[in-house]
């Protein structure tokens, strides 16, 4: 019996762990206010993009650090509404994310947000729901976005009712020799990644900061972070403001790489790869970054998050490979700010044929080997020379009286 009551268990896991319950889509963050005026307070707008009402009991809004914002109503969300959760001072000014779980603790939306906001702007989905964020001058609070998200455009096109039909539109013949109007969105370059938490600390989130090398704030909408190609974990999308020549970073929202040796891969919203690099070990509560932005060298350091990277520990394994579409900027595009990384070494000296001095040494001249019978009248050993010139003489006296003995000795 127990036998059958421990297969029925492992049966029931493994369903669990292969077939996981979905979470539902159908509530949005639909808007953020983080930087009221003061005595104002911070609010979060959430949608309800489902037919039906919908009871937020047991549902959490929460920032990074996990301070929850409180509900404004406790009565169920109808249909296509809006409610919001309030705060005072929960919301950074200098970018934060926000958290929206469901009654099991599971995340239904996330967003993140940058520096820079002022008291007349709010960061919005264009359109409500699903809709890519952008900042906006007009808040909507408690209402929809719609009106905010055209007067992103120049000229707003006006929404066509039965009181307003829509204007009659005569059609200008196209003119050949003007090439059509791109589809696709104004690519956006000169975005790197900056520095990486790939181990946190127990309990810790994942995050990837991005630096923003343009003389221009940026939005990088539905941009994705990945692993390695192939790696098994999916892309994960993430919408964020940087400012000028600045640092921002994002939050995952579940853990995606590897301690023991992953890739780290920033795509643009086509999910072409604008920036990576590979790294083969770890250490916990460090990060891996960018020694210098303008160069492909990483290295383990303390985490600096949002702000200039922190000097080498050490350097580490990882071998950046970016495949940015347009070249790093040059030193004088980069903040002045940024320190010059001590880590950095430098090309050794070429080395040398001549042995150092040794401090009260005196080098001695070098004298050339004496060669036997030669004279130098500068040689120190004019001793040993006339010894060498007695020697030959005698030798040569010896042979001349062995010669002479031979003859007398033919003659006798």
């Amino acid at each position: 019996m127990m036998t059958r009551v421990r297969i029925g268990l492992a049966i029931t896991l493994a369903c669990l762990l292969l077939f996981p319950v979905a979470v539902s889509a159908n509530l949005w963050i639909n808007e953020i206010y983080p930087a009221p005026s003061s005595g104002d307070w911070e609010w979060v707008e959430l949608y309800n993009d489902q037919i039906d009402a919908l009871s937020l009991q047991s549902y959490t809004v929460t920032d990074l650090a996990g301070n929850k914002l409180k509900f404004d109503s406790a009565t169920p969300l109808p249909g296509g509404g809006y409610t919001l959760a309030s705060a005072s001072s929960v919301l950074n000014n200098s970018g934060d994310t926000v958290f929206l779980k469901d009654p099991a603790g599971q995340t239904v939306d996330v967003a993140t947000y940058s520096a820079g906001l002022t008291a007349d702007q709010t960061v919005a989905r264009c359109p409500d729901g699903n809709g890519i964020w952008q900042t906006v001058s007009l808040p909507t609070k408690n209402s929809s976005n719609a009106p905010a998200c055209l007067a992103l455009t120049p000229t707003a096109t006006p929404i066509p009712s039965p009181t307003n039909p829509p204007p009659t539109v005569t059609a200008t013949p196209a003119d050949p020799t003007v090439p059509p109007p791109s589809a696709t969105a104004t690519p956006v370059d000169n975005i790197y990644l900056s520095e990486v938490m790939v181990n946190p600390d127990a309990g810790g989130p994942e995050w990837v900061e991005l630096y923003n090398a343009n003389p221009t704030s940026v939005t990088l909408n539905n941009w994705y972070i990945d692993d390695a190609e192939n790696g098994g974990a999916s892309p994960k999308s993430f919408t964020l403001t940087l400012n000028p020549q600045d640092y921002a970073s994002f939050t995952l929202t579940s853990s995606m790489f590897n301690n023991d040796g992953d890739a780290v891969r920033l795509l643009d919203q086509n999910k072409t790869v604008r920036d990576s690099f590979e790294y083969q070990t770890t250490e916990k509560g460090l990060t891996i970054g960018r020694a210098a932005i303008n160069d492909d060298n990483f290295c383990l350091m303390t985490p600096s998050r949002d702000q200039n990277n922190a000097a080498c520990l050490r350097p580490t394994a990882a071998a950046s490979s970016p495949a940015a579409t347009s070249p790093k900027p040059s030193i004088s595009q980069l903040p002045t700010a940024k320190p010059a990384n001590p880590a950095r070494a430098f090309p050794a000296r070429p080395k040398t044929t001549t042995a150092p001095l040794v401090a009260g040494a005196t080098v001695k001249p070098t004298t050339p080997p004496l060669v036997l019978g030669a004279s130098d009248a500068s040689s120190p050993d004019n001793t040993s020379l006339r010894l060498n010139r007695s020697l030959s003489l005698c030798s040569f006296t010896y042979a001349v009286l062995t010669i002479v003995s031979i003859f007398i000795k033919i003659g006798g």
